[in-house]
């Protein structure tokens, strides 16, 4: 099993990241303007809803970049270091792809655990705002 590659996910980081500045900077644009409550409350929760479409797009999309990211540099170090004949390192580097796929799919498995677990009390405590 081949791990996810890196480059699209670091590609939908970097695209999330740009649009959290660009909806920062509008909303700081439009707050002034928008100062009736009715409007501000049909508001709250549509920002709400895309900072955390966001979010999620940011925080699953930066866990295979990571990954490989430290497998690359830490392989890198060991050679530097004249590690890559010990057994341990000779192992990862070895079967480097199966570790770092199976790393990000128990990442983002942790992660949508925890999202399952959370989203009915961030629900609960959304609607009693």
């Amino acid at each position: 099993m081949r791990p996810p590659p890196p480059k699209p996910f670091a590609i939908a980081f970097l695209v999330c990241l740009g649009l959290f500045i660009v909806w920062a900077i509008v909303g700081s644009i439009l707050e002034p303007i928008l100062t009736k409550p009715d409007i501000q409350e049909n508001i709250k929760g549509f920002a709400l809803i895309i900072s955390f479409g966001l979010f999620l797009i940011m925080a699953f999309s930066a866990v295979p970049v990571m990954v490989h990211l430290f497998f690359k540099y830490f392989l890198k170090m060991q050679e530097s270091a004249g590690n890559l004949e010990r057994p341990f390192v000779r192992k990862i580097k070895d079967h480097r792809e199966t570790i770092v796929t199976i790393l990000i799919y128990s990442f983002w498995a942790l992660y949508a655990l925890g999202m399952i677990i959370a989203l009915p009390f961030a629900f609960r405590d959304l609607m009693s705002v």
